[in-house]
């Protein structure tokens, strides 16, 4: 026990206050930069009786609150200064307290179960706690990864990141509430540090602006706030000032020239609420835009940025379930069979069958290894795999897609251009117009003719419209990359389809099968074909298994298997040797295969089928041949193209006789055998040299020339990687299906943004002639203008009505 003579125990502290079960102690400057300030907290809380410390970072103050009736008041802060200099304490603290910036106006701590945290409890019923924490608060981040590790685990969990507070509703039987605690700790404690700084909360310009007119109103009763109330419209409108300003510089005279010239003389004229009002409707115009982009992006990002939310990150020769919003470059994850690859990476460790066939269309597994490339949103379909993470999120070769559909909105239409060209135009004359109001109505006319501007509302509700469409289209299966081919699909009247995977099914149907060895039935060669292939998920693998399906063949289990890359399968069946796989595969393994085999082999894939082999014991036992299905609802769209008038092509790189049977099935006008890649482009040229505006389809590499070529080209989920890069479509049902509703959209996307366009010139040209002849002045004007600027923007973004679930949530994540 210290000695309470000296003055050694009081070193660094002095007593502020000190009332029943309440003690404010100030701490020199030197103790909180030389000592461990977690020691003192921790000897704080090993005296029994302690609730909560609250720190002021400001004042350099602790106030601690404790039970006055289980320790006495005189002996409490000695008790303190003997556990703080004798390092008399056992209490942890939370990983998140050092982390997190004590340069904060005030934090509190508790102790939960041994543990001094930063969480306090806001409220505490039977199953239902709330929690808040200074890390929570402005930090969206942090909010969202609780929700998403915390969703499995508890009936409902509900954060906000305004209150810095999560909500959890839990059952008392399983958990409690210093589990809880522990749980979220556990969650954070890896989040990088730049993510736990919390953020101010911004003030919204649409909230100042509002502000700003209220100001206006209240500055009629109080002149006094009149100068104000003009330098904050001066600050809101500097943006505006500034645009017609760089305007002038650049010697071009723009519509921003013309809402300046009307804010100003507004304010000159002493039509302070006027001016204000100007800035607040182009400020809401803003906001409905941005919320329609808002709730667009997220319906784009939710339909096609769909990672895997954890992953098992390798950590000391141990395995921790993370969000994957938390792994960083050079980090190490397992992958499973049957788990997605949420990240792209190389392998470090295993080997594995990697399908990736969602992003490169290949219809084969591929083998990977040490060293080989792996790519986000691919499936594992055997083996076990480590891989070393070399992109995450935004850089990861699936989330791509999503950034190319974000910038879709830069696009700006023809007829949309067009409008704009002319408001631009229209500045001079308007401006020229003002004065002659002013001439001859006075000065109300002018600024009426002034305010109706044809711009304002043309630049905003444009992009609106585009974006409502680009997320009605991808909520409905059709991806829109480029958002030109919504304008451009009209003038279509050439529609060019490729073959192999466009008009014919992914997976093909088993036509038939031949035995050469009189050991094996055509049902043993099903049962042996489907066995070896039960692990894989490319096309012809799931064709096999489908006909064993059919015919109800039990597959027998299989005792290892190794997978050839482009070849085939080599395996042991209940001790019987299975190969599977190509012509060539056979001939590597010195299998022989049958002159009246290989014949048959080569008459077969003239007519388009696809052969695989079955060799049993080293021997050839049979052949399984698949052919391509067409696609169910290929004759549809075709009938719908030459219903609306356009001319339809067939060109494929296959042979004669099957190209030529489909064409005929299908009814198409013309059609192109055994065509190479470079031919197909070329074709494509010729077609557009007679005037044709041609729209091109397909999902494989050879097509990809033919694509860029085309007005309009289109592709499937699932085609090869350069096919999905170069379409400024992608269809993401895997089919073809969504031709017609594709132009549906871009009928009803032409049409909106021509009732858009009426909805802008008609009332602003009535504006003009009113003013003119002193109908009506800039009340009127004001009224009218932007009244129909703000229908034009809700009519851009009325398409969304039909996906919003008005959500709130929704849009506020």
């Amino acid at each position: 026990m210290l000695n309470r003579n000296t003055t050694d125990f009081k070193k660094g502290f002095c007593i502020l206050r000190h009332t029943k079960g309440c003690l404010k102690i100030s701490l020199k400057f030197i103790l909180l930069k030389n000592k461990p300030f977690k020691n003192l907290l921790q000897a704080i809380f090993s005296i029994k009786g302690v609730y909560d410390v609250t720190v002021n970072h400001l004042t350099s103050t602790i106030l601690i609150r404790y039970n006055h009736n289980i320790i006495k008041k005189n002996i409490f802060l000695y008790a303190i200064i003997e556990k703080y200099h004798n390092n008399d304490f056992t209490f942890k603290m939370s990983a998140l307290w050092t982390r997190f910036n004590l340069n904060k106006s005030w934090t509190r701590f508790t102790c939960r179960n041994g543990l001094i945290t930063n969480w306090e409890i806001v409220s505490d019923i039977p199953e239902r706690i709330r929690l808040r924490h200074p890390i929570l608060f402005n930090n969206k981040y942090c909010c969202r990864i609780i929700e998403q590790n915390l969703n499995r685990t508890f009936k409902r969990i509900k954060s906000s990141h305004l209150t810095g507070t999560i909500l959890i509703h839990y059952d008392n039987s399983i958990t409690n509430k210093n589990v809880i605690i522990n749980h979220i700790e556990q969650i954070l404690k890896d989040i990088p540090p730049e993510y736990l700084d919390s953020k101010p909360a911004k003030i919204s310009r649409f909230l100042l602006s509002s502000l700003c007119v209220k100001l206006s109103l209240l500055s009629k009763r109080l002149p006094y706030l009149s100068p104000f109330n003009v330098l904050f419209i001066g600050l809101l409108a500097a943006p505006i000032f500034g645009r017609s300003m760089r305007a002038f510089q650049s010697r071009t005279i723009k519509v921003d020239v013309l809402d300046a010239v009307a804010i100003a003389s507004s304010i000159v004229a002493r039509q302070r609420t006027v001016a204000a009002f100007m800035v607040w409707i182009l400020d809401v115009i803003d906001k409905i835009k941005e919320r329609t982009e808002k709730y667009s992006k997220f319906v784009l990002k939710e339909t096609y940025g769909k990672h895997s939310k954890n992953a098992w990150l390798v950590k000391d020769g141990s395995e921790i379930q993370v969000s994957v919003d938390l792994l960083k470059t050079g980090d190490v994850i397992a992958v499973s069979t049957g788990e997605n690859f949420p990240v792209d990476g190389k392998v470090c460790a295993g080997e594995g069958s990697v399908d990736q066939h969602v992003l490169t269309g290949e219809s084969s597994p591929v083998e990977k290894g040490l060293n080989d490339k792996v790519f986000a949103s691919t499936t594992l379909i055997g083996g076990r795999l480590n891989i070393e993470v070399t992109a995450t999120g935004k850089n990861t070769i699936e989330s791509k897609i999503v950034d190319i559909i974000s910038k879709a909105d830069d696009y700006n239409p023809d007829i949309i251009s067009i409008g704009k060209r002319l408001a631009d135009k229209a500045v001079i004359p308007t401006l020229a117009l003002g004065g002659l109001g002013y001439a001859t109505k006075g000065y109300s006319a002018a600024l009426a003719i002034i305010n109706a501007d044809f711009g304002t509302g043309i630049r905003v509700a444009a992009p609106t419209a585009l974006m409502s469409y680009l997320a009605v289209a991808a909520r409905n299966g059709i991806l829109i990359k480029n958002g030109a081919a919504l304008e451009v699909l009209d003038d279509v009247d050439t529609f060019v389809f490729d073959k192999t995977g466009t008009l014919t099914t992914e997976i093909p149907n088993v036509k038939s099968v031949i035995s050469c060895n009189d050991t094996f039935s055509k049902l043993d060669i099903i049962r042996y074909a489907a066995a070896v292939e039960q692990r894989f998920s490319h096309p012809l693998a799931l064709s096999i298994l489908r006909k064993a399906e059919d015919i109800q063949i039990e597959l027998p289990k299989i005792d290892n298997s190794k997978y050839h890359i482009g070849f085939g399968v080599d395996a042991e069946v209940n001790g019987v040797a299975v190969k599977v796989g190509s012509l060539r595969f056979m001939e590597r393994k010195n299998i022989e295969v049958p002159l009246s085999v290989y014949n048959k082999i080569q008459i077969n894939q003239n007519q388009g089928e696809v052969s695989v082999l079955v060799a049993i014991n080293n021997r050839l036992a049979g052949a399984i041949f698949l052919q391509s299905q067409q696609r169910v609802e290929a004759r549809s769209v075709i009938q719908y193209l030459k219903h609306r008038g356009t001319e339809t092509f067939l060109i494929s790189g296959d042979h004669e006789t099957p190209t030529r049977y489909l064409a005929e099935r299908l009814q198409m006008d013309h059609y192109y055998s055994e065509v190479l890649p470079q031919d197909k482009g070329e074709f494509i040229k010729s077609l557009q040299r007679e005037g044709k505006k041609v729209a091109m389809i397909g999902d494989g590499i050879n097509d990809a020339i033919a694509l860029s070529m085309a007005d309009i080209s289109i592709s499937l989920r699932g085609a090869s990687d350069i096919a999905t890069d170069v379409a400024d479509i992608i269809f993401m049902d895997c089919g073809i299906s969504k031709i017609e509703q594709l132009y549906q959209y871009a009928h009803r996307y032409k049409n909106n943004v021509r009732r858009g366009f009426a909805m802008i010139v008609i009332p602003n040209a009535l504006c003009i002639g009113g003013a003119l002849f002193g109908i009506w002045g800039i009340k009127i004007s004001l009224i009218l203008n932007n009244l129909f600027n703000f229908v034009s923007v809700l009519n851009g973004s009325l398409p969304l009505r039909s996906i919003m679930d008005f959500d709130h949530e929704l849009l506020t994540k």
